[in-house]
């Protein structure tokens, strides 16, 4: 077991067991004094690193970078990826991240799919936007003209359904 203590810019410090960081970031691990061939890093007069300090990290970031490295456990991307820019980047939070905007791109065309077709079969009169239907209320019990179909109850009113026919436009 290897423990140092990390002094953060809230005065916090932070201790940590190197040894359980396997996939440290190259820049970080160098911080933390894992690298070889490099000088130590900066210490204060009690032997804590400095480095989370002198860049303003507070621990609570600092605890989120070391969650991220031993687990993967990522509380809020863009935070995470704030500090871990100031330590130098991580590749893993880079590829997390790229698949975060991914899944988010796919769920815009999604959402912006459902609102199109939303728009092209309206239930209401208020989604009815493009003018495609005529809609009016009536009872389950309407005799039906040609052409109107049911589509759902009236907020207000649950034994009152809006009823839609198509505008011809000729």
């Amino acid at each position: 077991m290897t423990l140092v203590c990390v002094l953060c810019a809230d005065d916090y410090c932070v201790a940590i067991d190197i040894d359980t960081l396997k996939d440290c970031p190259p820049v970080l691990g160098r911080f933390l004094g894992m690298g070889e061939g490099f000088s130590p890093p900066e210490t204060d007069d009690l032997g804590r690193l400095t480095f989370a300090a002198k860049f303003g990290i507070i621990r609570d970031r600092f605890l989120d970078c070391l969650a991220f490295v031993r687990c993967g456990r990522v509380h809020d991307i863009h935070q995470l990826m704030d500090t871990f820019n100031v330590l130098g980047g991580c590749d893993a939070l880079d590829k997390c991240y790229q698949s975060v905007l991914n899944d988010s791109q796919e769920e815009q065309a999604r959402l912006r799919e459902e609102y199109e077709q939303k728009k092209r079969n309206p239930m209401t009169p208020q989604e009815n936007m493009l003018g495609l239907f005529e809609f009016q209320a009536h009872p389950s019990v309407w005799t039906v003209p040609e052409g109107w179909e049911t589509t759902m109850s009236v907020n207000e009113t649950p034994h009152i359904f809006w009823w839609r026919k198509r505008i011809s436009r000729e």
